[in-house]
């Protein structure tokens, strides 16, 4: 998934988040701060990625808030080109992106699973030519 966040007119002086705070596998009851591994949730995630596209823009920072009953940011991590940040997906990593002030803010949203069941049949079969491969069995 590819994430563009753009900035509207007169950004300048937003405080607030284009990403409310959230985990990638759990939704979040404020009230009780639990976070409940229930659809419409994507509760086969088990880890999480962002890759950042460009540098170009103003605000746009991702945080990690400072746990699931208390969502204000403890931790902020300026975006770069080509910077990644990796991460679990559940509730000890909350997280958000406050408001992209100027310019437009590109990244790759990515999520990692470790559900057999979502394993993808190609990445099956390329592991189970490679591991028949003399040389490459030498190598593992």
């Amino acid at each position: 998934m590819r994430v563009k966040r753009l900035q509207k007119v007169d950004q300048n002086l937003r405080k607030d988040h284009s990403h409310p705070v959230h985990a990638d596998n759990c939704i979040l009851d404020e009230a009780s701060g639990e976070c409940n591994k229930v659809p419409p949730a994507y509760t086969w995630r088990h880890y999480s990625a962002i890759l950042y596209l460009n540098s170009e823009f103003e605000g746009g920072n991702f945080f990690f808030a400072h746990s699931s009953s208390d969502l204000t940011p403890q931790h902020y991590v300026e975006p770069r080109c080509g910077r990644m940040v990796a991460f679990s997906a559940g509730k000890e990593n909350m997280h958000g992106v406050k408001a992209v002030t100027k310019g437009t803010r590109c990244a790759v949203a990515l999520w990692f699973t470790q559900e057999e069941r979502y394993s993808e049949a190609a990445v099956k079969t390329a592991d189970d030519i490679l591991s028949k491969l003399p040389a490459h069995s030498q190598k593992l």
